[in-house]
């Protein structure tokens, strides 16, 4: 999987300042955006502009905004763990501090909820946390390898 976080977010001044805080924490990741849940389910299943995925790899890490035009954060991240069963870390990334909202999407199967601080600094600080955690000590999960065997007859009695 390659290293590229697919962020979720619909305010291009979240996006420009979440890009810039990455950068300074001195990760030069490659990410894209999907302005909308729709898009972002797109993205993932590689349906219509999405199907080449050496130009739109699987990210490695979602960041995935909750207030969302057409599909909300919250029906994505339902999405991804049930129906696409795509094991990437989702962290959400939200400016809503609603516990019922905060319970709901780990019921869902977040990986994380982090809330969107005001100010640039914070932001930088969470998105250094972010990769440094997850990106540079995290040990994802080993890959089960499936062996694909063809049934062997079975063994006569000679």
């Amino acid at each position: 999987m390659t290293q590229i976080i697919l962020y979720v977010e619909d305010d291009e001044n979240d996006v420009l300042l979440l890009q810039h805080a990455i950068n300074k924490a001195g990760y030069m990741l490659p990410m894209q955006v999907a302005t909308d849940g729709q898009h972002a389910i797109d993205y993932l299943s590689g349906k219509g502009q999405f199907a080449n995925r050496s130009e739109f790899p699987i990210p490695w890490l979602v960041l995935l905004d909750l207030k969302l035009p057409y599909i909300p954060g919250l029906e994505v991240l339902r999405w991804i763990r049930q129906e696409a069963a795509l094991g990437i870390p989702v962290f959400i990334l939200s400016s809503s501090e609603d516990a019922d909202e905060i319970t709901k999407a780990y019921e869902l199967g977040a990986s994380a909820y982090l809330v969107k601080p005001s100010d640039s600094h914070k932001l930088a600080g969470i998105a250094r946390t972010i990769m440094d955690l997850w990106l540079s000590r995290n040990q994802p999960q080993p890959k089960i390898a499936l062996a694909q065997t063809s049934p062997q007859p079975p063994a006569s009695g000679m």
